[in-house]
């Protein structure tokens, strides 16, 4: 029986995919080490169970992090002046998973520019466009420039 190949996979796809998948595994590794110490008895910069009372009460953000925290809601990226914390650890790993998605998407975007200039096929400029808001979108959002609700 004859081996079977399908096409060749674009090169933009697996750019994005290794991309994204290792820069998400190494964010589930922190954020499991933060979860980790946390289970082990480390002191986290929220008391766990108020937390979750508030929250399962229906509580926003500034009546969770008051109850929980004892303290205002802080805003944008709070868990970095708390990496010796388990909680903000564990957040730093989240953040470094959603990053994942920012980091591919500027890789494909420059691998799509390479391979584009290689073929020079019309249809790769209007994928790159593309590429180029979605990628502008990601990283202004992963700024806190702007929320998309």
């Amino acid at each position: 029986m004859e081996e079977q190949t399908g096409p060749e996979a674009p090169l933009c796809g697996m750019v994005y995919g290794d991309t994204a998948f290792w820069t998400c595994a190494a964010g589930v590794a922190i954020g499991a080490a933060g979860l980790v110490w946390y289970l082990a008895g480390g002191g986290g910069v929220m008391e766990a169970e108020a937390m979750l009372e508030s929250l399962w009460g229906g509580g926003d953000v500034a009546a969770v992090w008051r109850d929980a925290a004892g303290r205002e809601a802080p805003a944008g990226h709070w868990y970095l002046g708390y990496l010796d914390r388990p909680d903000g650890l564990a957040m730093l790993g989240a953040v470094v998973c959603c990053m994942g998605g920012v980091l591919g998407t500027w890789g494909a975007l420059v691998s799509m520019l390479v391979a584009g200039r290689e073929k020079k096929r019309p249809q790769n400029r209007l994928y790159a466009t593309f590429c180029l808001v979605a990628a502008v979108l990601l990283t202004l959002c992963a700024a806190g420039v702007f929320a998309v609700r």
